[in-house]
């Protein structure tokens, strides 16, 4: 991500060409998606001015990792956007036609490694590509620019439309091989929908095809899912692979954690995490009281102040050994009645890894 900041703002050194006629492309310029059509109205801390909780009560540890899962993954799709918007609306290096500009190349100085460049294309009304392409500093073959992100646009009105985000960390890695910070190989691909009518907001970011071994932390991202209602009640979903007992050497394999959460406008709402794999299939078959449970799952339901109403786990027995740390505020605690103070009921998560 920093890198391709620093390949925008080093095209800025070329937008001192004067502004010519753009044509169609203006289209472009004044139709990109807005943070509106991905941004999550998911209640919180710094949306409404909750204060901190006293000691007598409990923020609820899974709307805590809902909001931060959610407000840290949209915020990449947002700085993607934001950085496609900036370089359109600066005055194109080349125009061949109404339909096509390109911006760049850039020229790089010092240490830097890459020479990047911007492309854009009105395939139809309502339909754009735009394209941030890099290649190494010394090549001069047009063959060697690689798409590092793109984007695809169909817009439906002001602040509506649909389109994706394909981000291609093989193709970062084939141009920039010393960039110590690309560990992962393969390809993201976000999906955004705000069309109005009686439709949700969604975001959806596929990371199955995201390779994570060559990273230190080994972790696997699966899928992401989030969808808004008219009124501000939500519908989350997200899966991950990683060693969830990383404290204790005695257990290195890796399980997948998969959670839904779901909230009312109001905020009030439910997470429900399921675990699986790794130790825990091991713990599950030694639990002589597990029911031949296959699986772990950890519900939490918080009220309008996102203080924690119920917690629960199923099966049980697994608590001890699962639960410590998992929810950020340290075990969970059997309390509440369910069908009081839930908003929701048990809901199995969407995506799996």
């Amino acid at each position: 991500m920093k890198a391709m900041l620093v390949g925008a703002v080093a095209l800025c050194g070329l937008f001192a060409l004067t502004s010519c006629g753009l044509g169609n492309l203006q289209d472009m310029r004044s139709g990109l998606p807005g943070d509106k059509q991905v941004k999550i109205a998911l209640k919180g801390n710094a949306d409404n001015g909750q204060a901190l909780v006293d000691d007598e009560t409990k923020m609820a540890g899974f709307y805590e990792l809902t909001y931060g899962v959610t407000r840290g993954v949209n915020g990449m799709v947002l700085v993607l956007l934001g950085v496609t918007r900036w370089i359109i609306n600066q005055p194109p290096s080349e125009q061949p036609d109404d339909d096509h500009a390109v911006w760049g190349p850039t020229d790089p100085e010092g240490l830097e490694r890459i020479q990047y460049k911007a492309t854009a294309e009105r395939v139809e009304e309502g339909h754009f590509v735009f394209e941030l392409l890099g290649r190494p500093k010394s090549s001069t073959d047009e063959a060697d620019y690689k798409a590092i992100y793109s984007v695809e646009y169909y817009r439906a009105g002001v602040e509506r439309g649909h389109g994706t985000i394909t981000v291609d960390r093989d193709n970062h890695k084939l141009i920039d091989p010393l960039n110590d910070d690309i560990c992962e190989t393969g390809s993201a691909v976000v999906t955004f929908a705000n069309d109005g009518a009686d439709s949700d907001k969604v975001v959806d970011i596929d990371f199955s095809q995201l390779d994570r071994s060559g990273c230190s932390d080994k972790g696997q991202m699966g899928r992401y899912h989030y969808a808004e209602a008219e009124d501000g009640s939500g519908d989350f979903s997200f899966s991950a692979s990683n060693n969830i007992h990383q404290d204790n050497e005695n257990k290195p394999q890796i399980e997948t954690m998969t959670i839904r959460s779901q909230w009312t406008a109001e905020g009030a709402g439910r997470s429900d995490v399921i675990v699986e794999g790794g130790e825990v299939t091991t713990d599950l078959a030694n639990c002589t009281t597990c029911e031949g449970a296959t699986r772990v799952v950890v519900s939490q339901c918080w009220d309008e102040d996102f203080i924690s109403r119920y917690e629960n786990t199923s099966p049980a027995a697994l608590q001890s050994l699962l639960l410590p740390g998992l929810d950020g505020q340290g075990a969970l605690n059997p309390t509440g009645d369910e069908a009081a103070d839930c908003a929701f009921q048990f809901a199995e998560p969407a995506p799996q890894v």
